[in-house]
């Protein structure tokens, strides 16, 4: 009994929690929220989010924090909703018209980046990561 007991103590992974903290510098925007999208694999990502944050837009850099994740690899998928509509605006041919970005400022040819390209690595004592929204 003993054995497994100390086995699910020194399990890694098991029982810790991270935080990731994100940091989106050079924010205009004064109304409205930074959206932020947390995917833990790449079937969802960027659409279907693990977790999400919604900190108020604000001149200069605004900062998200995902408590209690489990160490892992997730992409960070976030735009600008300086009106609020609580979705990404685009323009002509699905162009968004508002400012986003994914982590490892990870860009993709017509559309999102991979999950390899934007995918993150938490380790279970956490991690900063920064998004340069355009």
């Amino acid at each position: 009994m003993r054995l497994v007991l100390l086995a699910l103590l020194f399990a890694p992974g098991l029982g810790h929690a991270a935080e990731l903290i994100v940091e989106l510098p050079g924010i205009r925007a004064s109304t409205g929220h930074v959206r932020l999208g947390l995917a833990s694999s790449a079937a969802e990502f960027p659409d279907h989010a693990t977790s999400t944050a919604s900190p108020a837009a604000a001149p200069g850099t605004v900062r998200a924090v995902f408590h209690g994740i489990p160490p892992g690899r997730y992409a960070v998928s976030a735009f600008l909703d300086p009106d609020d509509l609580n979705r990404l605006s685009t323009g002509l041919f699905g162009i968004p018209s508002e400012p986003y970005g994914f982590s490892n400022d990870a860009r993709g040819t017509f559309g999102p980046p991979s999950w390899e390209r934007a995918s993150v690595s938490v380790p279970s004592q956490g991690a900063t990561i920064t998004i340069h929204l355009r």
